[in-house]
């Protein structure tokens, strides 16, 4: 499932996500959590109406709450849907994306791995698929989990994105920072 990453709002939401990874740790929940947190995103995603009326301003509180106990009040963990009150509370469900993504990278921390993503001008052979992501593996000394999309906007090379780094090997990324030297 693709993430809407919001990466001006990616510190806020990575201390929400802290704080909430940081019960699960303590609770020993955090797959059960991470569970709770994947299906109130595939209602999210799959729902703009739901999406539309937790991220509105105009919506009261009360309102979204409500939405919330009846749709996932006996569904996810006490502890999950107190955060969405949270949320809610804090006028930040405009970042739950960002927020799961955070929390991802902190169970995957935990675990070892890391997930990156890797845009390409053309599809990828899966030889040189492979070879990135030993290379990557063996640089960062974690198990590397690699999504793979496809932009011919970027003319050439490779955009790796981990976490908040982003690596741009691009062709495109090139001729900018020529153009910026020119001007």
């Amino acid at each position: 499932m693709q993430l809407l990453i919001d990466k001006n709002n990616y510190k806020i939401a990575k201390r929400y996500a802290d704080a909430l990874s940081s019960i699960a740790f303590e609770k020993k929940l955090l797959n059960d959590f991470h569970k709770d947190l994947i299906e109130v995103l595939e209602i999210y995603k799959n729902s703009p109406d739901f999406k539309q009326v937790l991220t509105s301003p105009s919506v009261d509180v009360r309102q979204k709450k409500e939405i919330i106990k009846q749709i996932f009040e006996d569904k996810i963990s006490k502890d999950v849907y107190n955060f969405l009150f949270v949320l809610i509370d804090a006028k930040r469900f405009d970042i739950f994306e960002t927020i799961f993504y955070c929390f991802e990278e902190k169970l995957n921390e935990l675990n070892n791995t890391v997930n990156v993503s890797v845009v390409s001008a053309i599809n990828l052979k899966d030889e040189l698929k492979l070879k990135l992501q030993n290379k990557l593996s063996q640089k960062m000394n974690k198990n590397v989990y690699i999504q793979y999309e496809v932009d011919k906007n970027i003319v050439a090379g490779l955009i790796i994105s981990i976490g908040e780094k982003i690596i741009d090997l691009s062709l495109n990324n090139k001729f900018k920072k020529i153009e910026k030297e020119l001007i």
